[in-house]
Protein backbone atom coordinates (compact mmCIF):
# COMPACT_ATOMS: atom_id res chain seq x y z
CA UNK A 1 0.00 0.00 0.00
CA UNK A 2 1.18 3.51 -0.55
CA UNK A 3 -0.38 6.12 1.06
CA UNK A 4 -0.15 9.78 2.00
CA UNK A 5 -2.88 12.74 2.44
CA UNK A 6 -4.38 15.88 0.47
CA UNK A 7 -3.55 19.67 0.85
CA UNK A 8 -3.04 20.32 4.40
CA UNK A 9 -4.81 17.19 6.29
CA UNK A 10 -1.50 15.75 8.21
CA UNK A 11 -3.99 14.34 10.71
CA UNK A 12 -5.24 11.64 8.13
CA UNK A 13 -1.30 10.00 8.57
CA UNK A 14 -2.69 9.76 12.12
CA UNK A 15 -5.84 8.11 10.92
CA UNK A 16 -4.14 5.80 8.85
CA UNK A 17 -2.00 4.84 11.56
CA UNK A 18 -5.18 3.88 13.64
CA UNK A 19 -7.18 2.03 11.32
CA UNK A 20 -4.48 -0.07 9.14
CA UNK A 21 -4.77 -3.51 9.43
CA UNK A 22 -0.92 -4.51 9.23
CA UNK A 23 -1.96 -8.46 8.63
CA UNK A 24 -3.84 -7.39 5.35
CA UNK A 25 -1.28 -5.53 3.66
CA UNK A 26 2.83 -6.87 2.73
CA UNK A 27 4.14 -3.65 3.18
CA UNK A 28 2.99 -0.06 2.92
CA UNK A 29 5.06 3.29 1.98
CA UNK A 30 4.23 7.01 2.72
CA UNK A 31 4.29 9.06 -0.28
CA UNK A 32 4.05 13.30 -0.13
CA UNK A 33 1.63 14.68 -2.66
CA UNK A 34 0.38 11.15 -3.65
CA UNK A 35 -3.44 12.24 -5.05
CA UNK A 36 -1.26 15.10 -7.39
CA UNK A 37 1.85 12.75 -7.87
CA UNK A 38 2.04 13.38 -11.75
CA UNK A 39 1.14 16.88 -11.50
CA UNK A 40 3.10 19.78 -13.37
CA UNK A 41 1.35 23.08 -12.49
CA UNK A 42 0.64 25.91 -14.86
CA UNK A 43 2.78 28.32 -12.66
CA UNK A 44 6.40 29.69 -12.19
CA UNK A 45 7.36 26.42 -10.29
CA UNK A 46 6.26 24.52 -13.25
CA UNK A 47 10.48 23.53 -13.52
CA UNK A 48 10.40 22.37 -10.04
CA UNK A 49 7.31 20.34 -10.11
CA UNK A 50 8.52 18.68 -13.06
CA UNK A 51 11.61 17.20 -10.87
CA UNK A 52 9.30 16.21 -8.11
CA UNK A 53 6.65 14.47 -10.56
CA UNK A 54 9.83 12.38 -11.65
CA UNK A 55 11.26 11.51 -8.47
CA UNK A 56 7.94 10.30 -7.11
CA UNK A 57 7.87 8.06 -10.29
CA UNK A 58 11.27 6.90 -9.36
CA UNK A 59 9.62 6.02 -6.21
CA UNK A 60 6.34 3.94 -7.39
CA UNK A 61 8.10 2.23 -10.47
CA UNK A 62 10.45 0.83 -7.93
CA UNK A 63 8.27 -0.53 -5.26
CA UNK A 64 6.09 -2.20 -8.19
CA UNK A 65 9.50 -4.10 -9.84
CA UNK A 66 10.76 -4.74 -6.26
CA UNK A 67 7.51 -6.25 -5.27
CA UNK A 68 6.22 -7.63 -8.55
CA UNK A 69 3.32 -6.05 -8.64
CA UNK A 70 0.50 -6.72 -11.57
CA UNK A 71 -2.38 -4.86 -10.14
CA UNK A 72 -2.45 -1.71 -8.83
CA UNK A 73 -6.02 -0.58 -6.78
CA UNK A 74 -6.91 3.54 -6.93
CA UNK A 75 -8.90 5.48 -5.26
CA UNK A 76 -10.86 8.77 -6.49
CA UNK A 77 -12.08 7.93 -10.01
CA UNK A 78 -12.27 11.45 -11.10
CA UNK A 79 -8.23 12.19 -10.01
CA UNK A 80 -6.28 13.59 -13.12
CA UNK A 81 -3.40 11.58 -11.98
CA UNK A 82 -5.23 8.89 -10.92
CA UNK A 83 -6.43 8.67 -14.61
CA UNK A 84 -2.80 9.26 -15.74
CA UNK A 85 -1.63 6.35 -13.57
CA UNK A 86 -3.85 4.08 -15.01
CA UNK A 87 -3.01 5.12 -18.76
CA UNK A 88 0.67 4.93 -17.77
CA UNK A 89 0.42 1.42 -15.90
CA UNK A 90 -1.67 -0.44 -18.55
CA UNK A 91 0.85 0.33 -20.85
CA UNK A 92 3.36 -1.47 -18.92
CA UNK A 93 0.84 -4.66 -18.67
CA UNK A 94 -0.33 -4.21 -15.08
CA UNK A 95 -4.21 -4.35 -14.53
CA UNK A 96 -5.71 -1.06 -12.72
CA UNK A 97 -8.74 -1.29 -10.98
CA UNK A 98 -10.84 1.40 -8.90
CA UNK A 99 -12.11 0.97 -4.88
CA UNK A 100 -14.82 3.04 -4.01
CA UNK A 101 -13.42 6.33 -2.21
CA UNK A 102 -16.58 8.00 -1.51
CA UNK A 103 -19.60 9.84 -3.16
CA UNK A 104 -17.09 11.09 -6.26
CA UNK A 105 -16.94 7.44 -7.29
CA UNK A 106 -20.29 7.54 -8.33
CA UNK A 107 -20.28 11.56 -9.61
CA UNK A 108 -18.04 12.32 -13.01
CA UNK A 109 -16.83 15.21 -11.83
CA UNK A 110 -14.67 17.62 -14.35
CA UNK A 111 -11.43 18.97 -13.75
CA UNK A 112 -10.89 22.28 -13.07
CA UNK A 113 -8.66 24.52 -15.38
CA UNK A 114 -5.85 27.06 -15.93
CA UNK A 115 -7.70 30.42 -17.37
CA UNK A 116 -5.53 31.91 -19.13
CA UNK A 117 -4.68 30.90 -22.58
CA UNK A 118 -1.39 31.93 -23.55
CA UNK A 119 0.05 30.60 -20.09
CA UNK A 120 -1.41 26.93 -20.74
CA UNK A 121 -0.41 26.88 -24.49
CA UNK A 122 3.69 27.47 -23.06
CA UNK A 123 3.07 25.09 -19.89
CA UNK A 124 1.58 22.84 -22.39
CA UNK A 125 4.57 22.60 -24.73
CA UNK A 126 7.06 22.42 -21.56
CA UNK A 127 5.28 19.92 -19.68
CA UNK A 128 4.89 17.92 -22.51
CA UNK A 129 8.40 18.09 -23.94
CA UNK A 130 10.43 18.03 -20.41
CA UNK A 131 8.17 15.63 -19.02
CA UNK A 132 5.73 13.77 -20.06
CA UNK A 133 6.71 12.79 -23.90
CA UNK A 134 10.48 12.10 -23.10
CA UNK A 135 9.87 9.96 -19.48
CA UNK A 136 6.41 8.43 -20.12
CA UNK A 137 5.42 8.07 -23.87
CA UNK A 138 2.25 10.16 -23.28
CA UNK A 139 1.35 13.25 -24.72
CA UNK A 140 -0.59 14.60 -21.37
CA UNK A 141 -0.81 18.36 -20.93
CA UNK A 142 -4.23 18.49 -22.64
CA UNK A 143 -5.68 17.04 -20.24
CA UNK A 144 -3.75 18.35 -17.67
CA UNK A 145 -4.72 22.05 -18.79
CA UNK A 146 -7.66 21.83 -21.35
CA UNK A 147 -9.51 18.94 -21.81
CA UNK A 148 -10.85 15.96 -19.74
CA UNK A 149 -9.97 12.80 -19.98
CA UNK A 150 -13.39 10.27 -20.33
CA UNK A 151 -13.82 7.62 -17.87
CA UNK A 152 -15.58 6.00 -20.08
CA UNK A 153 -12.56 4.99 -22.04
CA UNK A 154 -9.58 4.13 -18.96
CA UNK A 155 -8.57 0.66 -19.36
CA UNK A 156 -9.96 -0.79 -16.39
CA UNK A 157 -9.54 -3.91 -15.47
CA UNK A 158 -12.46 -3.69 -12.28
CA UNK A 159 -14.37 -0.70 -10.32
CA UNK A 160 -15.32 -2.08 -7.30
CA UNK A 161 -18.92 0.01 -5.49
CA UNK A 162 -20.69 -0.79 -2.83
CA UNK A 163 -24.34 0.49 -3.75
CA UNK A 164 -25.32 -1.00 -7.02
CA UNK A 165 -25.36 1.70 -9.42
CA UNK A 166 -23.32 0.52 -12.26
CA UNK A 167 -24.06 -2.71 -14.55
CA UNK A 168 -21.45 -3.11 -16.90
CA UNK A 169 -18.88 -5.84 -17.35
CA UNK A 170 -15.98 -4.07 -15.42
CA UNK A 171 -18.25 -3.38 -12.03
CA UNK A 172 -17.66 -5.71 -8.77
CA UNK A 173 -20.06 -5.41 -5.52
CA UNK A 174 -18.69 -4.91 -2.53
CA UNK A 175 -20.57 -6.48 0.73
CA UNK A 176 -19.40 -4.62 3.91
CA UNK A 177 -18.06 -7.33 6.53
CA UNK A 178 -16.91 -5.71 9.77
CA UNK A 179 -13.35 -5.76 10.17
CA UNK A 180 -11.11 -3.28 12.31
CA UNK A 181 -7.74 -2.73 13.48
CA UNK A 182 -7.21 -3.31 17.56
CA UNK A 183 -6.21 0.30 17.82
CA UNK A 184 -9.51 1.44 15.88
CA UNK A 185 -11.58 -0.86 17.85
CA UNK A 186 -10.10 0.33 21.36
CA UNK A 187 -10.25 4.10 20.42
CA UNK A 188 -13.73 4.18 18.94
CA UNK A 189 -14.99 2.16 22.45
CA UNK A 190 -13.48 4.20 24.81
CA UNK A 191 -14.68 7.47 23.05
CA UNK A 192 -18.10 6.05 23.05
CA UNK A 193 -18.08 4.33 26.66
CA UNK A 194 -20.84 4.93 29.18
CA UNK A 195 -22.51 6.94 26.64
CA UNK A 196 -26.05 6.19 25.49
CA UNK A 197 -26.29 7.33 21.51
CA UNK A 198 -29.33 5.23 20.56
CA UNK A 199 -32.21 8.28 21.66
CA UNK A 200 -29.78 10.71 20.09
CA UNK A 201 -29.64 12.65 16.61
CA UNK A 202 -26.01 12.33 14.48
CA UNK A 203 -25.00 15.89 13.06
CA UNK A 204 -22.95 15.52 10.33
CA UNK A 205 -21.84 19.03 9.32
CA UNK A 206 -20.59 20.51 6.09
CA UNK A 207 -19.02 23.60 4.62
CA UNK A 208 -21.74 23.95 2.01
CA UNK A 209 -21.66 27.42 2.05
CA UNK A 210 -18.84 26.95 -0.02
CA UNK A 211 -21.21 26.53 -3.14
CA UNK A 212 -22.28 30.24 -1.92
CA UNK A 213 -19.08 31.45 -3.45
CA UNK A 214 -21.62 34.57 -6.16
CA UNK A 215 -21.91 36.04 -2.41
CA UNK A 216 -19.87 37.28 0.65
CA UNK A 217 -18.41 34.23 2.74
CA UNK A 218 -19.89 35.91 5.77
CA UNK A 219 -23.43 35.38 4.62
CA UNK A 220 -23.23 31.99 3.12
CA UNK A 221 -21.65 31.02 6.48
CA UNK A 222 -24.17 32.94 8.42
CA UNK A 223 -27.04 31.35 6.52
CA UNK A 224 -25.43 27.58 7.32
CA UNK A 225 -24.99 28.32 10.88
CA UNK A 226 -28.42 29.65 11.18
CA UNK A 227 -30.26 26.43 9.08
CA UNK A 228 -27.95 24.19 11.47
CA UNK A 229 -29.02 25.89 14.61
CA UNK A 230 -32.52 26.12 13.86
CA UNK A 231 -32.45 22.38 13.19
CA UNK A 232 -30.98 22.10 17.06
CA UNK A 233 -34.13 24.23 18.42
CA UNK A 234 -36.78 22.11 16.43
CA UNK A 235 -35.42 19.01 18.15
CA UNK A 236 -34.36 20.64 21.38
CA UNK A 237 -35.20 18.02 23.69
CA UNK A 238 -33.53 15.35 21.82
CA UNK A 239 -29.28 14.89 22.77
CA UNK A 240 -26.97 15.59 19.76
CA UNK A 241 -23.89 14.39 18.72
CA UNK A 242 -22.09 16.42 16.52
CA UNK A 243 -19.13 15.53 14.04
CA UNK A 244 -17.77 18.16 12.44
CA UNK A 245 -16.84 17.83 8.68
CA UNK A 246 -12.92 17.89 8.74
CA UNK A 247 -13.06 20.94 6.07
CA UNK A 248 -15.14 22.98 8.82
CA UNK A 249 -12.26 25.88 10.04
CA UNK A 250 -11.69 25.90 13.92
CA UNK A 251 -13.12 29.32 14.40
CA UNK A 252 -16.43 28.41 12.84
CA UNK A 253 -16.63 24.75 14.94
CA UNK A 254 -16.00 27.54 17.96
CA UNK A 255 -18.98 29.69 16.77
CA UNK A 256 -21.52 26.93 16.34
CA UNK A 257 -20.76 24.97 19.46
CA UNK A 258 -20.84 28.55 21.64
CA UNK A 259 -24.24 29.41 20.44
CA UNK A 260 -25.51 26.03 21.35
CA UNK A 261 -23.67 26.07 25.22
CA UNK A 262 -25.44 29.72 25.52
CA UNK A 263 -28.99 28.17 24.41
CA UNK A 264 -28.32 25.04 26.73
CA UNK A 265 -28.28 22.53 24.24
CA UNK A 266 -27.43 19.47 24.99
CA UNK A 267 -24.78 17.88 22.73
CA UNK A 268 -21.20 16.17 22.58
CA UNK A 269 -18.42 16.31 19.69
CA UNK A 270 -17.29 13.57 18.17
CA UNK A 271 -13.87 12.65 17.06
CA UNK A 272 -12.63 16.01 19.08
CA UNK A 273 -8.66 14.73 19.08
CA UNK A 274 -8.97 12.19 15.80
CA UNK A 275 -11.64 13.35 13.20
CA UNK A 276 -12.40 9.85 11.82
CA UNK A 277 -14.82 9.10 9.42
CA UNK A 278 -18.51 8.96 10.72
CA UNK A 279 -19.16 5.25 9.25
CA UNK A 280 -16.95 4.03 12.03
CA UNK A 281 -18.99 5.27 14.76
CA UNK A 282 -21.92 3.83 13.04
CA UNK A 283 -20.52 0.35 12.76
CA UNK A 284 -19.81 0.65 16.76
CA UNK A 285 -23.28 2.35 17.64
CA UNK A 286 -27.21 3.18 16.59
CA UNK A 287 -28.67 6.75 16.41
CA UNK A 288 -32.23 7.80 16.51
CA UNK A 289 -31.89 9.69 13.32
CA UNK A 290 -28.78 10.72 11.04
CA UNK A 291 -28.64 14.69 10.11
CA UNK A 292 -26.84 15.79 6.77
CA UNK A 293 -26.45 18.25 4.19
CA UNK A 294 -26.52 15.40 1.87
CA UNK A 295 -23.03 13.62 1.90
CA UNK A 296 -21.69 10.76 1.21
CA UNK A 297 -22.66 9.04 4.22
CA UNK A 298 -26.28 9.48 3.40
CA UNK A 299 -25.35 7.23 0.05
CA UNK A 300 -24.23 4.45 2.33
CA UNK A 301 -27.51 4.69 4.49
CA UNK A 302 -28.11 0.79 4.93
CA UNK A 303 -24.94 -0.48 2.57
CA UNK A 304 -22.24 0.51 5.27
CA UNK A 305 -23.99 0.65 8.90
CA UNK A 306 -27.87 -0.26 9.57
CA UNK A 307 -30.74 1.90 7.93
CA UNK A 308 -31.42 4.53 9.81
CA UNK A 309 -33.84 7.64 8.98
CA UNK A 310 -31.83 10.48 7.93
CA UNK A 311 -32.81 14.51 7.96
CA UNK A 312 -31.58 16.09 4.93
CA UNK A 313 -30.56 19.51 5.93
CA UNK A 314 -29.26 20.57 2.56
CA UNK A 315 -33.23 21.51 1.46
CA UNK A 316 -33.56 23.41 4.59
CA UNK A 317 -30.27 25.24 3.95
CA UNK A 318 -31.64 25.65 0.16
CA UNK A 319 -35.21 27.27 1.69
CA UNK A 320 -33.29 29.10 4.20
CA UNK A 321 -31.23 30.66 1.27
CA UNK A 322 -34.12 32.50 -0.72
CA UNK A 323 -36.20 33.25 2.35
CA UNK A 324 -33.07 35.75 2.25
CA UNK A 325 -33.05 36.51 -1.01
CA UNK A 326 -30.25 34.37 -2.35
CA UNK A 327 -30.62 33.13 -5.78
CA UNK A 328 -28.60 31.45 -8.23
CA UNK A 329 -28.59 28.07 -6.33
CA UNK A 330 -27.57 26.00 -9.15
CA UNK A 331 -24.78 24.30 -7.43
CA UNK A 332 -27.03 23.26 -4.45
CA UNK A 333 -30.22 22.38 -6.65
CA UNK A 334 -27.58 20.23 -9.00
CA UNK A 335 -26.62 18.23 -5.73
CA UNK A 336 -29.85 17.65 -4.49
CA UNK A 337 -31.05 16.35 -8.00
CA UNK A 338 -28.03 14.18 -8.00
CA UNK A 339 -28.81 12.62 -4.70
CA UNK A 340 -33.03 11.93 -5.61
CA UNK A 341 -31.75 9.97 -9.23
CA UNK A 342 -29.13 8.49 -6.88
CA UNK A 343 -31.68 7.02 -4.92
CA UNK A 344 -34.03 5.83 -8.21
CA UNK A 345 -31.49 5.02 -10.16
CA UNK A 346 -30.19 1.81 -7.47
CA UNK A 347 -31.77 -1.52 -8.58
Amino acid sequence: MIYGYSANHKDHLDIYDLTIIQELWNDHFYMWHLDEWSNVTCSKYIFKDIINVLKRYQKIIKIVKEKDIDNIYLGDINNIHYKFSTILFHKKGIDISFFEEGASHYIQNKHKFPKRKLMTNICSIIADYLCYKPFFKIKWSKYLYREDFPISILPIKNRYSFIPLFHESIDKRLYYTHKESIKLNSYIEKELAHIETESGILVLTSPIYELLYHIPEKISKQLYRDTLFQYFQDNKNCRFFIKFHPREQFDDRNIILKQLSDNNINFKVLGVSLNLPAEYYLHHTNFKKIATFSNSTSLYNGYLYPYTTHDDLLINFRNNCLQNNVTALDKIDNLISFYNNFKNGIK
